[in-house]
């Protein structure tokens, strides 16, 4: 109940935190962290921890059978991942990614985002450039989008991720493809 009231989560989501005292406490640690930031994201954030948490993080954990008091991820560290997602810095592919890298190596995610390059483009000049060729060289997705084929849209925006490496920012990509083609 406390989790429900305190963080609005989900009854159900909230039950499965308190099911295992680490995650419950690897989780409010967390939340802790973000509360010491820019709290301009908060209740996405919490949102990310409970999903990071219970899905990708648990996932790794179950693979090789570890409590949370034995990872290597620490609280600190893993509220900076959520950040990092949160301002779009990070598409959630590269998330993944680091997280991985993080629950190997106990590792920044600072650190790894500088050192492999996964900082995920947002700049709209780059990505416009990047539109223009696409759209250039898809002539019959255009006229599908033209023709109201929403899933025309959503091909150009896969060209420009798969151009990318997947480190484009797909809402950003979507909004660029919409203007330039209208």
């Amino acid at each position: 109940m406390r989790f429900e009231k305190q963080y609005n989560l989900k009854p159900e989501t909230a039950e499965v935190l308190i099911a295992d005292r680490g995650a419950a406490a690897f989780f409010e640690e967390s939340v802790s962290e973000l509360q010491a930031e820019d709290n301009e994201n908060l209740p996405k954030e919490i949102e990310l921890v409970c999903n990071y948490i219970t899905s990708d993080l648990r996932g790794l954990m179950t693979q090789d059978g570890l409590g949370f008091e034995e990872i290597k991820v620490t609280p600190e560290n893993f509220a900076d991942l959520v950040e990092l997602i949160s301002h779009s810095k990070l598409s959630s592919r590269s998330a993944k990614d680091i997280l991985k890298k993080m629950y190997d190596t106990g590792s920044d995610p600072h650190e790894i985002l500088k050192s492999e390059g996964l900082e995920q483009v947002s700049d709209e000049g780059e990505l416009t450039v990047l539109a223009q060729k696409i759209i250039e060289a898809n002539p019959a997705a255009v006229a599908d989008y033209k023709k109201g084929k929403m899933q025309a849209l959503q091909f150009l925006v896969g060209k420009a991720m798969a151009e990318l490496k997947g480190k484009g920012n797909p809402q950003v990509l979507q909004k660029i493809f919409k203007d330039v083609l209208q």
